[in-house]
């Protein structure tokens, strides 16, 4: 099989949702799909029907049994080759700043296989949802990182821990000084967020700064100079899946 025919469908399960998207040949558009429901996999088990032979790969944030609750749904709808990622020490020369590396969020490393440069200009992966990551690498070597609240996360996390912290949702992102409670919290959240990858960037000065996840869209528009990136987890599930597959041929 050609890399331009070879289809994969790919699965990211993420805390608070699930995405999947179908690939032709190593750069096939991704036109990605989002199951509110993650017990609703009707729209998976009608691709897997109609091609019980394409190779699938999962990446999964969630518990064990949730991924395998889900592969197993997969087979039983005829899936003959189901694969799950996980973090891997070494994988094509590169190298986790864990001691553990097992215990690296495989969607973060997927990210970061997809990011890596051949040169060794630093590279930042910020994934800004529920949690926000952010990773430096240079080259094949990861450098480590950081795990923030998002923004919404930090505004609940506000009004769930405090007594007198109470406010109706504000709609919108700004860094500005907020002149009522709610404002307060949720510019205060954004401003958090945004400076905190600005230090990482000024750390690391020459670095290119990637950006994807449902807040990268805010954070831009905020100032921070990154790049929005849309799919680097799909990008390096892809990468996985084609090396591996290449090993057992």
């Amino acid at each position: 099989m050609t890399e331009t025919s070879f289809r994969h469908l790919l699965i990211d399960v993420g805390n608070t949702s699930l995405k999947w998207c179908v690939l032709n040949g190593a750069d096939g558009a991704q036109h990605v799909e989002s199951l509110p429901n993650q017990d609703e996999l009707t729209a998976l088990t009608q691709i897997v029907e109609v091609e019980p032979d394409m190779p699938i790969a999962i990446s999964c944030v969630r518990s064990d049994e949730f991924a395998d609750r889900l592969s197993h749904q997969l087979r039983l709808a005829g899936a003959s080759r189901v694969y799950a990622a996980s973090t891997e020490q070494g994988f094509m020369g590169f190298q986790v700043a864990y001691d553990n590396a097992e215990s690296l969020g495989v969607d973060r490393w997927l990210a970061m296989l997809a990011a890596r440069r051949p040169d060794t200009r630093p590279v930042i992966v910020v994934d800004a949802g529920t949690a926000c990551t952010i990773d430096v690498l240079v080259g094949d070597t990861h450098q480590g990182g950081y795990i923030l609240s998002g923004s919404t996360l930090s505004q609940h996390s506000l009004v769930k821990e405090t007594d007198k912290i109470r406010f109706d949702s504000v709609t919108g992102s700004s860094v500005g000084p907020g002149s009522t409670t709610a404002a307060c919290v949720v510019n205060g959240s954004w401003l958090a967020l945004s400076g905190a990858i600005k230090q990482v960037l000024s750390d690391f000065p020459n670095a290119e700064l990637l950006i994807d996840g449902g807040d990268a869209v805010d954070l831009i528009a905020l100032g921070v100079p990154g790049t929005l990136t849309r799919g680097l987890v799909f990008q390096g599930l892809s990468i996985w899946l084609r090396h591996l597959l290449a090993t057992r041929a």
